[in-house]
Protein backbone atom coordinates (compact mmCIF):
# COMPACT_ATOMS: atom_id res chain seq x y z
CA UNK A 1 0.00 0.00 0.00
CA UNK A 2 1.13 3.54 -0.56
CA UNK A 3 -0.19 7.03 0.10
CA UNK A 4 -1.42 8.64 -3.12
CA UNK A 5 -2.54 11.92 -1.58
CA UNK A 6 -1.97 14.91 -3.82
CA UNK A 7 -0.50 18.02 -2.35
CA UNK A 8 -3.06 19.89 -0.34
CA UNK A 9 -5.57 17.06 -0.33
CA UNK A 10 -7.48 16.60 2.91
CA UNK A 11 -8.55 13.07 2.12
CA UNK A 12 -7.54 10.48 4.73
CA UNK A 13 -8.48 7.42 2.66
CA UNK A 14 -6.49 8.05 -0.50
CA UNK A 15 -4.50 4.83 -0.31
CA UNK A 16 -4.10 2.42 -3.20
CA UNK A 17 -3.25 -1.23 -3.07
CA UNK A 18 -1.55 -3.29 -5.73
CA UNK A 19 -1.35 -7.04 -5.83
CA UNK A 20 1.03 -8.98 -8.00
CA UNK A 21 2.27 -12.50 -8.46
CA UNK A 22 5.55 -13.24 -6.73
CA UNK A 23 7.71 -16.05 -8.03
CA UNK A 24 8.82 -18.91 -5.82
CA UNK A 25 12.42 -17.80 -6.39
CA UNK A 26 11.61 -14.34 -5.01
CA UNK A 27 9.85 -15.79 -1.98
CA UNK A 28 12.79 -18.10 -1.39
CA UNK A 29 15.23 -15.17 -1.62
CA UNK A 30 13.18 -13.19 0.89
CA UNK A 31 13.06 -16.11 3.35
CA UNK A 32 16.81 -16.65 3.04
CA UNK A 33 17.45 -12.92 3.51
CA UNK A 34 15.34 -12.85 6.67
CA UNK A 35 17.17 -15.91 7.99
CA UNK A 36 20.53 -14.28 7.23
CA UNK A 37 19.51 -11.08 9.02
CA UNK A 38 18.44 -13.06 12.08
CA UNK A 39 21.69 -15.00 12.08
CA UNK A 40 24.07 -12.10 11.43
CA UNK A 41 22.55 -9.94 14.13
CA UNK A 42 21.95 -12.63 16.72
CA UNK A 43 24.11 -10.79 19.26
CA UNK A 44 22.23 -7.51 18.92
CA UNK A 45 19.27 -8.63 21.01
CA UNK A 46 18.75 -10.88 23.97
CA UNK A 47 21.78 -13.04 24.79
CA UNK A 48 19.60 -16.15 24.86
CA UNK A 49 19.28 -15.92 21.07
CA UNK A 50 23.05 -15.94 20.50
CA UNK A 51 23.11 -19.69 19.94
CA UNK A 52 20.65 -19.49 17.09
CA UNK A 53 17.37 -19.99 18.95
CA UNK A 54 15.62 -17.28 16.93
CA UNK A 55 16.93 -18.67 13.63
CA UNK A 56 15.74 -22.15 14.59
CA UNK A 57 12.34 -20.73 15.52
CA UNK A 58 12.12 -19.11 12.09
CA UNK A 59 12.96 -22.42 10.40
CA UNK A 60 10.32 -24.13 12.53
CA UNK A 61 7.81 -21.50 11.45
CA UNK A 62 8.56 -22.29 7.81
CA UNK A 63 7.87 -25.96 8.54
CA UNK A 64 10.67 -27.11 6.24
CA UNK A 65 11.15 -30.85 5.70
CA UNK A 66 14.49 -30.56 7.51
CA UNK A 67 12.84 -29.73 10.83
CA UNK A 68 10.10 -32.36 10.79
CA UNK A 69 11.01 -34.89 13.42
CA UNK A 70 14.48 -33.41 13.87
CA UNK A 71 14.18 -32.94 17.61
CA UNK A 72 17.93 -32.43 18.03
CA UNK A 73 17.71 -29.28 15.88
CA UNK A 74 14.87 -27.82 17.91
CA UNK A 75 15.86 -28.84 21.41
CA UNK A 76 19.60 -29.46 21.71
CA UNK A 77 21.15 -26.23 20.41
CA UNK A 78 22.51 -24.80 17.18
CA UNK A 79 26.27 -25.34 17.77
CA UNK A 80 27.03 -21.64 17.37
CA UNK A 81 28.26 -20.32 20.71
CA UNK A 82 28.72 -23.77 22.26
CA UNK A 83 29.11 -27.31 20.97
CA UNK A 84 26.55 -30.07 20.81
CA UNK A 85 25.49 -31.33 24.28
CA UNK A 86 26.43 -34.98 23.84
CA UNK A 87 26.39 -35.42 27.60
CA UNK A 88 22.61 -34.91 27.66
CA UNK A 89 21.82 -36.81 24.47
CA UNK A 90 21.83 -40.40 25.67
CA UNK A 91 21.57 -41.99 22.21
CA UNK A 92 24.50 -40.09 20.77
CA UNK A 93 26.53 -40.34 23.94
CA UNK A 94 26.15 -44.11 23.94
CA UNK A 95 27.02 -44.36 20.26
CA UNK A 96 30.19 -42.30 20.68
CA UNK A 97 31.29 -44.52 23.55
CA UNK A 98 30.69 -47.61 21.41
CA UNK A 99 32.76 -46.13 18.60
CA UNK A 100 35.56 -45.34 21.07
CA UNK A 101 35.56 -48.97 22.24
CA UNK A 102 35.64 -50.16 18.62
CA UNK A 103 38.62 -47.96 17.76
CA UNK A 104 40.42 -49.15 20.88
CA UNK A 105 39.73 -52.79 19.95
CA UNK A 106 41.17 -52.12 16.50
CA UNK A 107 44.31 -50.84 18.28
CA UNK A 108 44.27 -47.50 16.45
CA UNK A 109 43.44 -45.26 19.41
CA UNK A 110 47.04 -44.61 20.56
CA UNK A 111 48.03 -43.41 17.09
CA UNK A 112 44.87 -41.31 16.71
CA UNK A 113 45.35 -39.73 20.14
CA UNK A 114 48.97 -38.82 19.37
CA UNK A 115 47.83 -37.24 16.10
CA UNK A 116 45.00 -35.41 17.85
CA UNK A 117 47.37 -33.86 20.36
CA UNK A 118 49.80 -32.90 17.59
CA UNK A 119 46.96 -31.29 15.63
CA UNK A 120 45.83 -29.19 18.59
CA UNK A 121 49.42 -28.09 19.18
CA UNK A 122 49.74 -27.14 15.51
CA UNK A 123 46.61 -25.00 15.66
CA UNK A 124 48.55 -22.82 18.10
CA UNK A 125 45.95 -21.63 20.59
CA UNK A 126 46.57 -18.12 21.85
CA UNK A 127 47.88 -17.86 25.40
CA UNK A 128 44.76 -16.05 26.57
CA UNK A 129 42.02 -17.14 28.93
CA UNK A 130 39.79 -17.88 25.94
CA UNK A 131 42.45 -19.88 24.15
CA UNK A 132 43.18 -21.91 27.26
CA UNK A 133 39.48 -22.58 27.81
CA UNK A 134 38.99 -23.80 24.24
CA UNK A 135 41.96 -26.11 24.52
CA UNK A 136 40.50 -27.50 27.75
CA UNK A 137 37.05 -27.89 26.15
CA UNK A 138 38.59 -29.93 23.33
CA UNK A 139 40.05 -32.33 25.89
CA UNK A 140 36.58 -33.57 26.85
CA UNK A 141 35.59 -37.17 26.13
CA UNK A 142 33.23 -36.35 23.24
CA UNK A 143 35.62 -33.95 21.41
CA UNK A 144 38.39 -36.55 21.71
CA UNK A 145 36.26 -39.25 20.09
CA UNK A 146 35.03 -36.89 17.36
CA UNK A 147 38.57 -35.86 16.42
CA UNK A 148 39.74 -39.48 16.53
CA UNK A 149 37.04 -40.34 13.99
CA UNK A 150 37.84 -37.27 11.87
CA UNK A 151 41.51 -38.28 11.68
CA UNK A 152 40.72 -41.93 10.97
CA UNK A 153 40.74 -41.63 7.18
CA UNK A 154 40.27 -45.33 6.45
CA UNK A 155 38.00 -46.45 3.61
CA UNK A 156 35.09 -48.19 5.29
CA UNK A 157 31.55 -48.61 4.04
CA UNK A 158 28.42 -49.13 6.09
CA UNK A 159 24.77 -49.50 5.20
CA UNK A 160 22.88 -49.92 8.47
CA UNK A 161 22.78 -46.25 9.44
CA UNK A 162 24.94 -44.61 12.05
CA UNK A 163 22.73 -45.18 15.08
CA UNK A 164 21.85 -48.72 14.00
CA UNK A 165 25.19 -49.97 12.70
CA UNK A 166 27.99 -51.74 14.48
CA UNK A 167 31.77 -51.72 14.60
CA UNK A 168 34.00 -49.69 12.34
CA UNK A 169 31.11 -49.07 9.95
CA UNK A 170 29.67 -46.70 12.54
CA UNK A 171 32.97 -44.79 12.68
CA UNK A 172 32.94 -44.49 8.90
CA UNK A 173 29.35 -43.25 8.87
CA UNK A 174 30.05 -40.78 11.66
CA UNK A 175 33.00 -39.49 9.62
CA UNK A 176 30.65 -38.91 6.69
CA UNK A 177 28.41 -36.90 9.02
CA UNK A 178 31.38 -34.89 10.29
CA UNK A 179 32.22 -34.02 6.70
CA UNK A 180 28.73 -32.65 6.04
CA UNK A 181 28.79 -30.65 9.28
CA UNK A 182 32.26 -29.32 8.49
CA UNK A 183 31.36 -28.43 4.91
CA UNK A 184 28.33 -26.40 6.01
CA UNK A 185 30.03 -24.90 9.06
CA UNK A 186 33.05 -23.71 7.08
CA UNK A 187 30.84 -22.06 4.48
CA UNK A 188 28.72 -20.42 7.20
CA UNK A 189 31.73 -19.22 9.20
CA UNK A 190 33.54 -17.71 6.21
CA UNK A 191 30.36 -16.14 4.83
CA UNK A 192 29.70 -14.40 8.13
CA UNK A 193 33.26 -13.16 8.51
CA UNK A 194 33.50 -11.93 4.91
CA UNK A 195 30.18 -10.09 5.27
CA UNK A 196 31.49 -8.15 8.25
CA UNK A 197 35.02 -7.59 6.90
CA UNK A 198 33.99 -6.42 3.42
CA UNK A 199 31.01 -4.23 4.27
CA UNK A 200 30.78 -2.69 0.79
CA UNK A 201 31.03 -5.96 -1.11
CA UNK A 202 28.20 -6.91 -3.48
CA UNK A 203 26.57 -10.32 -3.67
CA UNK A 204 28.89 -11.26 -6.52
CA UNK A 205 31.88 -10.08 -4.50
CA UNK A 206 30.96 -12.20 -1.50
CA UNK A 207 30.41 -15.28 -3.66
CA UNK A 208 33.83 -14.74 -5.23
CA UNK A 209 35.63 -14.25 -1.93
CA UNK A 210 34.10 -17.31 -0.34
CA UNK A 211 34.71 -19.47 -3.41
CA UNK A 212 38.39 -18.50 -3.43
CA UNK A 213 38.71 -19.87 0.10
CA UNK A 214 36.57 -23.01 0.03
CA UNK A 215 37.63 -24.40 -3.35
CA UNK A 216 39.14 -27.87 -3.11
CA UNK A 217 42.52 -26.59 -4.32
CA UNK A 218 42.60 -23.80 -1.73
CA UNK A 219 41.55 -26.07 1.14
CA UNK A 220 44.16 -28.72 0.32
CA UNK A 221 46.86 -26.08 -0.27
CA UNK A 222 46.21 -24.53 3.14
CA UNK A 223 46.00 -27.93 4.79
CA UNK A 224 49.36 -29.09 3.40
CA UNK A 225 51.05 -25.73 4.03
CA UNK A 226 50.13 -26.03 7.71
CA UNK A 227 51.10 -29.70 7.82
CA UNK A 228 47.63 -30.81 8.95
CA UNK A 229 47.71 -33.76 6.54
CA UNK A 230 50.51 -35.30 8.61
CA UNK A 231 48.09 -35.95 11.49
CA UNK A 232 45.75 -38.20 9.52
CA UNK A 233 45.82 -41.94 10.20
CA UNK A 234 46.68 -42.62 6.55
CA UNK A 235 49.31 -39.90 6.19
CA UNK A 236 50.82 -41.52 3.08
CA UNK A 237 47.91 -40.75 0.77
CA UNK A 238 49.13 -40.73 -2.85
CA UNK A 239 47.00 -37.68 -3.60
CA UNK A 240 49.01 -35.61 -1.13
CA UNK A 241 52.29 -36.41 -2.86
CA UNK A 242 50.83 -35.51 -6.24
CA UNK A 243 49.37 -32.26 -4.94
CA UNK A 244 52.68 -31.33 -3.30
CA UNK A 245 54.33 -31.54 -6.72
CA UNK A 246 51.77 -29.06 -8.11
CA UNK A 247 52.30 -26.88 -5.04
CA UNK A 248 56.05 -26.75 -5.55
CA UNK A 249 55.67 -25.45 -9.11
CA UNK A 250 52.91 -23.01 -8.09
CA UNK A 251 54.95 -21.65 -5.18
CA UNK A 252 57.88 -21.07 -7.50
CA UNK A 253 55.70 -19.04 -9.87
CA UNK A 254 54.15 -17.08 -7.03
CA UNK A 255 57.48 -16.35 -5.35
CA UNK A 256 58.74 -14.60 -8.47
CA UNK A 257 55.78 -12.22 -8.32
CA UNK A 258 56.16 -11.75 -4.57
CA UNK A 259 59.88 -11.00 -4.86
CA UNK A 260 59.17 -8.20 -7.35
CA UNK A 261 56.69 -6.67 -4.89
CA UNK A 262 58.80 -6.97 -1.76
CA UNK A 263 57.48 -10.20 -0.30
CA UNK A 264 53.75 -10.34 -1.08
CA UNK A 265 51.30 -10.35 -3.97
CA UNK A 266 50.53 -6.60 -3.72
CA UNK A 267 52.88 -3.63 -4.13
CA UNK A 268 54.30 -2.77 -0.74
CA UNK A 269 55.08 -6.41 -0.03
CA UNK A 270 55.21 -7.58 3.55
CA UNK A 271 54.70 -4.05 4.89
CA UNK A 272 51.33 -3.88 3.10
CA UNK A 273 50.49 -7.39 4.29
CA UNK A 274 51.16 -6.66 7.97
CA UNK A 275 49.32 -3.34 7.71
CA UNK A 276 46.21 -5.08 6.42
CA UNK A 277 46.42 -7.99 8.85
CA UNK A 278 46.87 -5.74 11.89
CA UNK A 279 44.07 -3.40 10.78
CA UNK A 280 41.68 -6.25 10.06
CA UNK A 281 42.30 -8.77 12.82
CA UNK A 282 43.10 -8.06 16.47
CA UNK A 283 46.40 -9.37 17.76
CA UNK A 284 46.34 -11.46 20.90
CA UNK A 285 50.07 -11.96 21.32
CA UNK A 286 53.11 -10.05 19.99
CA UNK A 287 54.52 -13.00 18.05
CA UNK A 288 51.23 -14.01 16.45
CA UNK A 289 51.58 -14.75 12.71
CA UNK A 290 55.12 -13.39 12.79
CA UNK A 291 56.16 -15.69 9.93
CA UNK A 292 54.36 -13.45 7.44
CA UNK A 293 52.41 -14.41 4.29
CA UNK A 294 52.71 -18.09 3.42
CA UNK A 295 50.54 -18.80 0.37
CA UNK A 296 52.51 -17.71 -2.75
CA UNK A 297 51.08 -20.59 -4.78
CA UNK A 298 47.42 -19.67 -4.28
CA UNK A 299 45.79 -17.74 -7.11
CA UNK A 300 42.12 -16.98 -6.58
CA UNK A 301 40.98 -20.47 -5.57
CA UNK A 302 43.37 -22.14 -8.00
CA UNK A 303 47.11 -22.82 -7.97
CA UNK A 304 49.47 -20.42 -9.70
CA UNK A 305 49.93 -21.52 -13.30
CA UNK A 306 46.63 -23.46 -13.35
CA UNK A 307 43.48 -22.17 -15.03
CA UNK A 308 41.59 -25.31 -14.07
CA UNK A 309 41.27 -27.10 -10.75
CA UNK A 310 43.52 -30.00 -9.83
CA UNK A 311 41.85 -33.32 -10.56
CA UNK A 312 39.33 -34.49 -7.98
CA UNK A 313 41.15 -37.79 -7.47
CA UNK A 314 44.15 -35.81 -6.19
CA UNK A 315 42.34 -33.47 -3.79
CA UNK A 316 39.24 -35.39 -2.70
CA UNK A 317 40.61 -37.33 0.28
CA UNK A 318 42.50 -34.40 1.81
CA UNK A 319 39.61 -31.99 1.30
CA UNK A 320 37.21 -34.50 2.84
CA UNK A 321 39.49 -35.00 5.86
CA UNK A 322 39.91 -31.27 6.44
CA UNK A 323 36.15 -30.76 6.56
CA UNK A 324 35.79 -33.76 8.88
CA UNK A 325 38.19 -32.02 11.27
CA UNK A 326 36.19 -28.79 11.00
CA UNK A 327 33.00 -30.73 11.67
CA UNK A 328 34.46 -32.40 14.76
CA UNK A 329 35.64 -29.07 16.17
CA UNK A 330 32.31 -27.38 15.39
CA UNK A 331 30.31 -30.06 17.20
CA UNK A 332 32.74 -29.82 20.11
CA UNK A 333 32.84 -26.06 20.72
CA UNK A 334 30.50 -24.34 18.22
CA UNK A 335 31.10 -22.26 15.09
CA UNK A 336 32.17 -19.08 16.91
CA UNK A 337 35.01 -20.80 18.72
CA UNK A 338 35.87 -22.84 15.62
CA UNK A 339 36.54 -19.59 13.76
CA UNK A 340 38.77 -18.44 16.61
CA UNK A 341 40.88 -21.55 16.00
CA UNK A 342 40.77 -21.62 12.19
CA UNK A 343 41.19 -17.91 11.59
CA UNK A 344 45.01 -17.99 11.19
CA UNK A 345 44.58 -20.42 8.29
CA UNK A 346 42.37 -18.04 6.29
CA UNK A 347 43.52 -14.56 7.31
CA UNK A 348 45.95 -14.15 4.45
CA UNK A 349 43.27 -14.86 1.85
CA UNK A 350 40.68 -12.63 3.53
CA UNK A 351 42.53 -9.31 3.42
CA UNK A 352 42.30 -9.04 -0.37
CA UNK A 353 39.18 -7.42 -1.81
CA UNK A 354 37.08 -8.99 -4.54
CA UNK A 355 38.28 -6.41 -7.07
CA UNK A 356 41.89 -7.18 -6.17
CA UNK A 357 41.23 -10.89 -6.72
CA UNK A 358 39.73 -10.12 -10.14
CA UNK A 359 42.68 -7.97 -11.13
CA UNK A 360 45.40 -10.27 -9.80
CA UNK A 361 43.94 -13.58 -10.95
CA UNK A 362 41.73 -12.98 -14.02
CA UNK A 363 42.08 -16.59 -15.26
CA UNK A 364 40.98 -18.25 -12.01
CA UNK A 365 37.66 -18.78 -10.25
CA UNK A 366 37.35 -15.01 -10.27
CA UNK A 367 36.26 -15.02 -13.91
CA UNK A 368 33.06 -16.82 -12.86
CA UNK A 369 31.79 -14.03 -10.60
CA UNK A 370 30.89 -10.56 -11.80
CA UNK A 371 30.53 -7.72 -9.34
CA UNK A 372 26.76 -7.92 -9.20
CA UNK A 373 24.41 -5.31 -7.84
CA UNK A 374 25.75 -2.62 -5.56
CA UNK A 375 24.33 -2.61 -2.05
CA UNK A 376 21.78 0.10 -1.41
CA UNK A 377 23.30 0.73 1.98
CA UNK A 378 27.02 0.49 2.74
CA UNK A 379 29.15 1.50 5.66
CA UNK A 380 31.87 4.02 4.98
CA UNK A 381 35.10 3.94 6.93
CA UNK A 382 33.91 6.45 9.50
CA UNK A 383 30.69 4.54 10.17
CA UNK A 384 32.58 1.28 10.34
Amino acid sequence: RWNDNTKGSKSTSAYKEQRCLVSEKTLSDVAESVLAAIFLHRYAGNAKYANGAMAVSFLKLLNLPLTRGASWLLNQGGCLTVGYPFQTDLNWGKKLQEIAVTLASAKVTPSLEANRQALLSKLNFETTSRGEKLRKDLEGWAPKILLHVALFDSSLDGSDGLLGGNGLECAALLRDSLYHVGHSALSLILSEQLYHLHSQATTGDLHLLRSCMVSDDAIVYIMITWGIHKFLFDCLDAGVSEFEQHMSVANGIGRKVWDRNGGWILPGGTNEYYLRINNTFPRYSPDYNSSGPAYPGLAGGRLQGHKKKITKSTTENSMFSFKCIVGAITLSIGTDATWYILRPLFEEAMVLTADEYRKLFPDSICSNYSQGKTKNMVLNNNQK
